[in-house]
């Protein structure tokens, strides 16, 4: 040993436990805590050292562990950093719809907060962002009403009905509509019927939005009754006063099952009044195609056509309708490259001539000069 170590050992009880450790951990092989007791060192004190180095040994492990999972975490956070910009690249991209994107948020796939957080690195505009979140956590569900609920329809006006089964398109149809008129200044409003208004302006505003409302289970066995006066775009001092009427699809499915009365589709004398009307008929393109391919074992589209057609003609609704329009729904659908006016005449033709042709045989009936005539409707992508 040397004659420091020899000094050191000379002194052994005298140091501090701290100066005992620091000297073990020094590396210094004339320093081990065997060669200390070896030279006197007190059994208290020995017991005392080993236990510190017991506990200096268990912090160190304790931080290399900490370390550790400090830099596993860290490498977590940049992979998982990189798969909510990635999630939001692709909504930017338009690759990912809002009901998946809905179902990835509420199934923790991802979550509003992470993307808000790494929103400056990606694609997505702030303007989407804001419009998903507002879908998610903001978006509202519009109701159906009961009959008891609306107010009788308004006399000395157009009657416009809106018939389809459920999901067919027909409040994405309207919505456009609303929209579309709203933003030609063609729209006075009129709120005779404000539970009609408030939907109308609803729908409108998630439409301009880039989605569609939701309606609630509950109301489903209902009507939205809405009345305003539309501008006409050549001749602004004239104004079409109008009755719009949308029953719900699971009333026209109850209907058709059921038969038409004072309980439903002819309640406050909706259809058996002396107003004009223009009668929708809305065909789920979509719809019909998977039917094709899966049959569900439900009444088809077109049945349940003919049978409410029956029963409108049974309630004299014809002697005031000045027409009869088909709009093939989800028309963005159709094969690529087709003419969307001639493909939706041909699937017509091919699938619901039975339909046509009684409504063809209405018109004559009724020696009636109403239209017949049949559009695909497409809203297009929404945001």
């Amino acid at each position: 040993m040397s004659s420091q170590s020899n000094l050191f050992y000379f002194n052994i009880n005298n140091h501090d436990i701290e100066i005992l450790i620091s000297k073990i951990q020094s590396g210094n092989t004339d320093y081990t805590l065997d060669k200390m007791i070896d030279n006197g060192l007190f059994a208290d004190r020995a017991q005392a050292v080993r236990e510190r180095l017991i506990s200096i040994d268990s912090e160190e492990l304790k931080r290399k562990r900490e370390e550790e999972e400090r830099i596993i975490q860290e490498e977590k956070n940049v992979v998982r950093k990189q798969q909510i910009i990635n999630f939001c690249n692709q909504i930017a991209d338009n690759q990912k719809g809002l009901e998946e994107i809905k179902i990835s948020i509420l199934n923790g796939v991802v979550s509003l907060d992470e993307m808000a957080q790494n929103l400056s690195e990606s694609r997505l505009s702030p303007e989407i962002f804001n419009k998903i979140g507002y879908y998610i956590s903001g978006k509202k569900q519009v109701d159906f009403y009961l009959w008891k609920d609306l107010p009788p329809l308004l006399s000395d006006r157009t009657d416009i009905y809106f018939f389809g089964q459920p999901a067919s398109g027909k409040s994405c149809i309207l919505a456009n509509m609303f929209s579309y008129i709203d933003k030609q200044g063609l729209i006075i409003e009129n709120t005779h019927s404000l539970v009609g208004t408030q939907y109308k302006n609803t729908i409108q505003y998630e439409y301009d939005l880039g989605y569609l409302p939701e309606r609630t289970a509950a109301s489903s066995d209902g009507v939205n009754y809405i009345t305003f006066e539309l501008t006409d775009p050549v001749n602004q001092e004239h104004k079409h006063p109008l009755n719009f009427i949308e029953m719900s699809g699971e009333l026209f499915d109850q209907a058709s099952m059921g038969g038409v009365s004072d309980n439903n589709l002819n309640a406050k004398n909706y259809l058996n009044n002396k107003n004009r009307k223009l009668l929708f008929f809305v065909v789920d393109y979509d719809r019909h195609v998977q039917n094709t391919l899966n049959p569900d074992g439900n009444t088809p589209q077109g049945a349940k056509m003919l049978t409410i057609l029956s029963l409108l003609d049974q309630f004299g609704t014809f002697k005031q309708t000045d027409g009869i329009y088909i709009l093939v729904s989800k028309a963005d659908l159709f094969p690529v490259g087709v003419d969307p006016v001639q493909y939706a005449g041909d699937f017509l033709n091919s699938n619901y001539m039975a339909f046509i042709n009684n409504c063809k045989n209405i018109k004559q009936k009724y020696k009636s000069e109403f239209e017949i005539k049949a559009y695909p409707y497409s809203i297009g992508n929404l945001t």
